[in-house]
């Protein structure tokens, strides 16, 4: 099997990575930084009492050197270069591993508890590492702690029992990057539908502003304040004050309210809705931008006034005839 196309959707390029996972692995980079300059400073002012280079304090504060001028080139990448994550991720764990294994070795083998930073280094990489890659990196760092424990095995004497706690530091590693990618993969995956989801509806928001602009009824959208919150261009014609038509009607509404208003109950009763309401419903439905509709609209105006009067006629009692 061609083994650069099994492991090209790895390593080659991804343009499209979302920039949390950037934003992720310069943090973690800053913190490779604090980490080196804090093993340095504290190496020269406090020597081994910390019982960090009791073993070789050259050699700890070489890689502490070293480790911070790579975290410098790394950050330094990272501000020019957004292409190749998996690529750039994978140089920064490696580059962890080597650099606190040589450390540990530096200051005694496991019993200096230099081992938690490797730790910490293996989750950070798998929250935005692929599975593989984050076992990759589990596998690498394990291979690493048993051979420093072989060297104090082999040129040191040390009890074959003493292979112990680094089993299990290696169990852990990959017991820790493989529970970490399996959540980060649940919350990238919240993550996508999630942002799916926002796309969706942003589309369909899109959609229906775009159908209620074409409709020839007017539409307003009122928040519970009673606040226009979205209308349409029908709906700024309709109820714009200088429009001709709309005057014309507000005209014809304004001459025959007060006859109607003479007998509200009558009306009322009439509509089922009462006078003001019967009017506003009347104005609405008739102020379109044709003639025509205007001339519906004062017809039935008037032809509610004339029903009005007519009822009301009908309900004033007359005078009995008195018999000669």
């Amino acid at each position: 099997m061609n083994t650069a196309l099994r492991y090209g959707g790895l390593f080659g390029s991804d343009l499209g990575k979302p920039e949390s996972f950037w934003i992720s692995l310069r943090y973690f980079n800053l913190y490779r930084i604090a980490v080196a300059a804090l093993f340095l400073g504290a190496s020269w002012i406090y020597s081994d009492t910390f019982n960090l280079g009791t073993h070789r304090m050259d050699l700890f504060r070489g890689v502490c050197g070293a480790y911070l001028a790579f975290g410098v080139g790394f950050h330094a990448v990272l501000g020019v270069w957004r292409d190749r994550f998996n690529l750039q991720l994978s140089l920064h764990a490696f580059a962890d591993i080597v650099a606190i294994t040589l450390l540990m070795f530096a200051s005694g083998g496991m019993r200096s508890g230099l081992g938690i930073m490797l730790l910490i280094s293996l989750i950070g990489a798998a929250l935005v590492a692929p599975s593989r890659l984050s076992l990759l990196y589990a596998a690498v760092a394990a291979i690493a702690v048993l051979l420093e424990q072989t060297y104090w095995v082999l040129a040191a004497d040390a009890s074959e029992a003493s292979y112990l706690q680094p089993a299990l530091f290696a169990i852990g590693c990959f017991a820790c990057a493989g529970v970490t990618s399996w959540l980060a993969q649940r919350v990238s995956a919240s993550e996508r539908l999630a942002r799916q989801r926002g796309q969706e509806l942003e589309n369909q928001m899109r959609v229906n502003r775009l159908v209620i602009a074409e409709m020839q009824d007017g539409v307003l959208v009122l928040d519970r304040d009673g606040h226009v919150t979205q209308h349409n261009p029908q709906a700024q014609v309709l109820l714009d004050p200088d429009n001709p038509q709309v005057q014309a009607v507000m005209k014809v509404q304004d001459a025959f309210t007060p006859s109607l208003m003479a007998h509200p109950d009558v009306l009322g009763t009439a509509t089922g809705t009462g006078v003001a309401g019967a009017i506003v419903a009347i104005a609405t439905a008739g102020a379109y931008t044709t003639k025509a509709g205007l001339t519906v609209t004062f017809a039935v105006m008037i032809a509610v006034a004339l029903a009005g009067f007519a009822a009301a006629a009908r309900a004033t009692p007359r005078p009995a005839l008195q018999s000669g």
